[in-house]
């Protein structure tokens, strides 16, 4: 049977939220830590799990920060170097006071990654700080090959002489191929970002694990098309996490959107602006394996399909008897579209982004679909 989710519940009057909810047909709420949420929300027979960030910087020092391959320092997602000793233990320290709280069912990591493109191109290309030069040295990584070889594909997209070679994979994958055969530092910059993902992970599975063994560790992921890109390895964690929610808002609006699907392919396009159009989305579309027409078509939105498919790799990766609970953008006009390609590519439930009082209409609607499962 599916469960059915809402990430939030208002701080104000939270009992007539999560009665409203429950009404819907929603059972879990992810939320913070709140005293008056949790009682809330359990009052009226919903189950709650609490969502802690991962590398927020917060008003700590700029010296934390990423460091780009021109030497610069970035911050992406409102975070730091996500190999930053100390930011890692506080996260620890902060997870084990949550996994205390009474009357909870689990805990989400939010953010436990590197930086994505839609953080812009300089923080996407981080970190070689020297707190991950030594570590990546300490793990076997050749990191002046690794640095150079970022720095190499960074110039090229910089420089426009990108364009050229991508959309020429259209018609010949091999020189993609070739690229990365001749600059294998690209992939150790990914695998580095991988192992480092991972450790944390495990750490803070341990940490939940050891202070209360009944809690269940979730994960807000990006979508398999993505996470590569960001040290997310689904196989890699599969047994390490309880609960995988990736993250396909297919129709994010504009400006911002790290971690949305539409928004971050709409920032990759956007390194290869002056090229042939046709020639680099088709060639986009061959490499994540998505249907994307335009740059602007894809800043609007993808197709419905698009949000089964994620769903369907997620599924493939996991395996079965691992929870897949994907996380839909709610202010969604074809929301009805959206769930069932989800349901019907292997979804165990779904959960929504996010609660809003002025939403209440779009999670009605969400709420009849639920309700006539």
């Amino acid at each position: 049977m599916s469960t059915f989710w809402m990430h939030g519940l208002p701080g104000e009057h939270p009992e007539e939220h999560a009665r409203f909810l429950s009404d819907q047909g929603i059972r879990y709420v992810v939320t913070g830590p709140a005293p008056a949420a949790i009682y809330a929300a359990r009052s009226v027979g919903l189950k709650v799990y609490l969502c802690s960030g991962a590398f927020g910087k917060g008003n700590r020092p700029d010296d934390l920060l990423s460091v780009d391959v021109n030497g610069d320092r970035q911050i992406w997602f409102g975070s730091t170097c996500p190999n930053r000793p100390e930011v890692r233990e506080a996260n620890l320290r902060s997870i084990a006071e949550m996994a205390a709280i009474e009357g909870i069912e689990g805990i989400f990591i939010d953010g436990c990654r590197f930086a994505s493109p839609a953080s812009g191109l300089e923080p996407f290309f981080t970190c070689f700080c020297p707190v991950c030069e030594e570590k990546a040295t300490r793990l076997g990584f050749d990191f002046p090959r690794m640095k150079a070889d970022v720095t190499a594909l960074y110039r090229m997209i910089v420089t426009g002489e990108a364009a050229a070679p991508w959309a020429q994979a259209v018609r010949s994958p091999s020189s993609l191929l070739h690229f990365l055969v001749n600059h294998p530092g690209v992939n150790d910059w990914l695998r580095f970002r991988e192992v480092c993902t991972t450790e944390h992970l495990i750490n803070v599975k341990n940490t939940i694990k050891g202070t209360n063994p009944e809690l269940r560790f979730a994960i807000y992921i990006f979508t398999p098309s993505l996470s590569v890109l960001v040290g997310q390895n689904y196989v890699a964690l599969r047994e390490h996490l309880d609960l995988f929610a990736p993250m396909i808002y297919r129709n994010f609006p504009p400006p911002d959107g790290p971690a949305c699907l539409n928004r971050e392919l709409f920032d990759v396009a956007g390194w290869f602006e002056g090229a042939n159009e046709a020639l680099v989305m088709s060639a986009l579309s061959s490499f994540f394996g998505l249907p994307l027409t335009t740059r602007a078509e894809v800043g609007r939105g993808l197709p419905p399909e698009s949000v089964g498919t994620e769903v369907a790799r997620a599924r493939t990766l996991l395996g079965p008897g691992k929870d897949l609970v994907p996380i839909l953008y709610l202010d969604d006009d074809r929301i009805e579209a959206s769930m069932r390609a989800a349901l019907d590519n292997g979804a165990d439930g779904l959960s929504f982004f996010v609660y809003k009082p002025e939403l209440q209409g779009k999670i009605e609607r969400a709420g009849a679909f639920i309700r006539a499962e």
